[in-house]
């Protein structure tokens, strides 16, 4: 046996404790733990045959002499690529691209478009050609603001949504949008469309989110007329997740922005910290503004304990390490459609025509496209920096868009705060505030 090359070592209140990656397993070693370590150091041939081994063995703290962790974890990066095992694909919509914001930090271009009839008819043909093989079907709604065209969200929902319920299929769709359009027939809509779960954007206190999110025409702040929307989403039990976009500007007002929302009644959401970077030329013009990798990440440790807080629920499940979801645009079940029916592969990718991977008007389903080779044969494993960390199943290189932009990986926060966090889990066992066994 040998020592996994996923595990971490953390001393806490002079007791040691071993974290592995790969399995998320947290333990605290007592002198037995600590006596087959040494051993399995000294001989790779050593075995016990006792409960803390099996245990050490069962969390993946110790391995196989002839098991490579590194090369399964490759492999299952490589399965995920090829929807090996996936039965559920995903689309992301843009009804149009047009928006009654002006957001500062917006990386789309500024061309104004909604989808025809015409293309909405080829991508409700497109989706459902691309389904036939798949149990269940996932819908977001995008833009610009997607409820700028209601009337394309109505059409292409209700027909894969009718060849959903006739085949037997699981739909599911959600919707990002600023808010500022919602009233009481925008939730009739939503039932209607079986839309059960939204994204809002608050970027701050009153002051602070009216100058980053206003109106186009006018100038006029959003900010009452979004909290409006949010609690009219909420009367309807409609799943919410607001999203703080932060930046150097904006980081300092998140407890207030928590208070405001407790105080107000807005209690049954989900809440996410968004890292404003000008990742496209749209928005070049915000990066003296925007936070390193490094800074937004060590905000995290506090933005937790602010939601502990105020009891509110992180939409990013972040308040214990994670297995790394892989980003879907890697994979082959997950596409994204603009309004004028080409498809690429990722957010980002939005309105650049050199990362078009074909139109809906001319490919009859998700299979016939040739998938950009970027993503492709883009891997964390193909860097040395990736196949040594001891963190890469809960970081697998980062973002694919901004590795494959820089060249090299893009680290996520847990390199920054992880000693810290389990340090705060650690202490939260101790003194008997978690109740779950940590192995």
């Amino acid at each position: 046996m040998k020592l996994s090359q996923f595990n971490r070592f953390l001393l806490s209140n002079e007791q040691q404790f071993i974290f592995n990656s790969r399995t998320r397993c947290l333990a605290c070693l007592d002198q037995e733990a600590i006596q087959i370590l040494e051993e399995i150091k000294k001989s790779p041939d050593y075995e016990a045959n006792n409960h803390t081994y099996e245990s050490m063995i069962e969390g993946g703290l110790i391995v196989g002499n002839n098991y490579s962790e590194i090369l399964e974890l490759s492999k299952e990066y490589e399965n995920f690529k090829k929807g090996s095992g996936r039965s559920s694909f995903g689309f992301v919509v843009l009804p149009t691209i047009n928006c009654i914001y002006e957001c500062p930090y917006c990386y789309e271009n500024k061309k104004q478009h909604q989808m025809s009839n015409s293309t909405a008819e080829c991508v409700e043909n497109f989706i459902i050609n691309s389904i036939q093989d798949i149990s269940s079907v996932a819908i977001t709604w995008y833009g610009g603001e997607p409820l700028m065209a209601p009337n394309i969200i109505d059409k292409i929902s209700q027909s894969v949504i009718n060849y959903c319920d006739k085949t037997n299929k699981k739909y599911n769709s959600f919707i990002v949008t600023n808010g500022y359009l919602i009233d009481d027939a925008t939730l009739e809509f939503f039932k209607r469309n079986r839309i059960t779960g939204c994204q809002i954007t608050l970027d701050g206190t009153e002051k602070t989110h009216n100058n980053k999110r206003f109106l186009k025409t006018t100038k006029t702040g959003t900010f009452k007329k979004t909290i409006e929307s949010i609690l009219k989403v909420l009367s309807i039990d409609m799943s919410v997740s607001i999203r703080i976009n932060i930046d150097k500007n904006n980081l300092d007002e998140i407890d207030d922005l928590l208070c405001f929302l407790k105080q107000n009644g807005i209690v049954k959401v989900k809440i996410s910290l968004g890292w404003l970077n000008a990742a496209t030329k749209a928005c070049a013009g915000i990066e003296k503004n925007c936070l390193t990798n490094e800074a937004y990440s060590l905000a995290f440790i506090p933005w937790m304990k602010l939601l502990k807080k105020y009891n509110f629920v992180s939409s990013d499940m972040d308040f214990y390490p994670f297995k790394s979801h892989m980003c879907s645009a890697i994979g082959d079940k997950a596409l994204l459609i603009d309004s004028e029916g080409n498809i690429c592969k990722c957010w980002d990718d939005i309105g650049n025509e050199e990362n078009f991977l074909g139109d809906v008007q001319h490919h009859e389903k998700a299979s016939s496209l040739v998938i950009d080779q970027k993503y492709k044969e883009w891997s964390p494993f193909l860097y040395e920096s990736c196949r040594k960390c001891d963190i890469t199943p809960i970081c697998m290189g980062g973002c694919p868009f901004q590795a494959i932009k820089d060249s090299k990986p893009q680290c996520c926060k847990w390199k920054y705060i992880l000693d810290e966090y389990l340090q705060n889990v650690i202490s939260s066992f101790l003194e008997g505030k978690q109740t779950e066994k940590i192995l």
